[in-house]
């Protein structure tokens, strides 16, 4: 009977080694392993990795996510929404930002417009309460006015105006000219609803966007003190459009 050959192939593919000892064998058992378990991703034969013959690593598969693909475009977003995103930039357009520069003009702006208001006051024979408050705005306002100047000219910053200093002096311009027509009576109770509601709106500029544009750590100082007058104006504004709202008719 003729001897079966150690070294031939099985159908599966593996070798059987059985003659070979040392090197030899470690080098042969290993390529069988191989040829056998061939390496995830790996062509079968190619013991250096990557495609067949090519030698070189291996890449990484494709990732596809799970599940199915949405190819349908996003659904149109409701009016509601639309109209929200428009009045939140149109609020954005509206709210200037302002320089050192266009801050020291608006506040000698509001200061002018306080000053132009009360020497008209002035004028008329108003009650003493009314009276008192137009001299008290005119002071102050000259004052402010006065330190505004002061301070441009310590940290060399010229007041500038943009649209919205522009657009404050018109209309501090167009509130003279309504009042300047109204006899005592009249012009008492104008006076005061004008007052109040200047001072209000210069409140509210001050805090909402005057100081937190100021850069220069003296204008922001004076924007504080400035603050506390406009403030107070207000308050006292308001004490006197209450006594005028309680009083008897004469």
């Amino acid at each position: 009977m003729k001897k079966p050959n150690p070294n031939k192939a099985n159908p599966n593919g593996t070798v059987t080694i059985l003659t070979m000892h040392g090197p030899r064998f470690l080098f042969a058992l290993a390529a069988a392993a191989c040829t056998a378990f061939p390496i995830p991703g790996q062509a079968p034969g190619t013991p250096g990795g990557g495609p067949a013959g090519s030698g070189g690593t291996p890449e990484a598969p494709i990732q596809t996510p799970a599940g199915p693909v949405n190819n349908q475009a996003p659904a149109n977003p409701s009016p509601a929404a639309g109209a929200l995103v428009m009045d939140s930039l149109s609020a954005q357009k509206k709210t200037p930002h302002f320089s050192d520069a266009e801050i020291l003009g608006w506040i000698l702006a509001v200061d002018n417009n306080e000053i132009a208001a009360a020497t008209l006051a002035e004028k008329k024979e108003l009650g003493f309460d009314a009276m008192s408050y137009a001299k008290m705005l005119h002071n102050q306002h000259r004052a402010d006015a006065a330190k505004t100047a002061k301070l441009a000219n310590k940290i060399k910053v010229k007041p500038a105006r943009n649209d919205a200093v522009k657009q404050l002096r018109d209309e501090g311009a167009a509130e003279v000219a309504a009042l300047s027509g109204k006899d005592r009576e009249e012009f008492e109770k104008a006076y005061s609803d004008a007052m109040v509601k200047d001072h209000d709106e210069a409140l509210a500029t001050i805090d909402s966007t005057l100081i937190p544009d100021a850069k220069n750590a003296d204008l922001r100082k004076h924007l504080a003190e400035v603050r506390n007058h406009v403030s107070m104006h207000l308050e006292h504004g308001r004490s006197l459009q209450n006594a005028q709202a309680s009083a008897p008719p004469q």
